[in-house]
């Protein structure tokens, strides 16, 4: 799924997101250089080029073979050097691979791993990665009620349990029950990402083109079916049109 639209443009988006969160690591460990930090669910290497221009050692680690070709082709032309695995971070084999040439001081997700449906196996493997006292990081977004990139495709969407969910990871009682067993200090902050947007048409288009999660949801559809998506879409980002008619919709986010 996540090889279809275009998540260079995503990851783009997100690059402010990956930047504070290693600012909040480098706050925690006291520097990233010399630091082993692994990128867990990497796409297209955002916080990973970040984090080697920071001074780590770095691998990256990715379900999606297209994605992290594309991350090597961004290291490479930045001059880091990288290591990329291919795994689902759910099973230890592919911490393993994570960690061959030893444990990762830091585990940092950037919007990643909270998409990973099974929380349990996956809060383990990432705790496998870490050396003893080593720090996990995440962001997560937190569900809200006039979220325009999500309202309009409930109709479309299956609903698992609220457990299994992305945003589950940005309650704080669920994540410091998910990460109790392996991490013995658990601190959460709520915080605010902006997408901007030139009109809501833009932001519309942007989101079923562009966005692998809505490009899936698309391609099943008749074309009727998405010329009425969109426009709920539409409906939906002119609610946080601004008074120049552009879209400010900002995303809360879970660290």
């Amino acid at each position: 799924m996540w090889a279809r639209g275009d998540y260079t443009q995503v990851g783009e988006r997100l690059l402010p997101m990956g930047a504070a969160l290693l600012d909040a690591c480098e706050r925690a460990v006291g520097g990233l250089t010399a630091t082993r930090l692994v990128d867990a669910a990497c796409g297209v290497g955002n916080v990973a080029l970040q984090a080697a221009a920071r001074g780590a050692t770095v691998t990256g680690v990715d379900l999606t073979p297209e994605l992290l070709a594309l991350a090597a082709d961004r290291a490479d032309r930045a001059g880091h050097r990288i290591d990329w695995v291919a795994g689902d971070l759910a099973d230890p084999a592919t911490a393993d691979r994570a960690t061959s040439r030893g444990p990762a001081d830091v585990v940092a997700s950037c919007a990643g791993h909270a998409f990973v449906p099974d929380t349990a196996a996956c809060t383990a493997a990432i705790a496998q990665m870490l050396r003893s006292g080593g720090l996990f990081a995440y962001t997560a977004w937190e569900r809200w009620p006039d979220d325009p990139f999500g309202r309009p495709l409930a109709p479309y969407v299956s609903v698992c349990s609220p457990e299994r969910m992305p945003f589950a990871w940005a309650d704080e009682q669920v994540a410091e029950s998910r990460l109790a067993p392996f991490f013995d200090d658990v601190r959460v902050e709520h915080r605010r990402h902006d997408w901007e947007f030139a009109s809501a048409r833009g932001a519309a288009d942007w989101v079923l083109h562009v966005s692998p999660l809505h490009v899936a949801v698309v391609e099943g559809l008749a074309p009727a079916e998405r010329a009425a998506l969109r426009g709920r879409f539409v409906d939906a980002f002119t609610e946080h049109l601004d008074g120049d008619g552009a879209v400010h919709g900002a995303r809360h986010t879970c660290w």
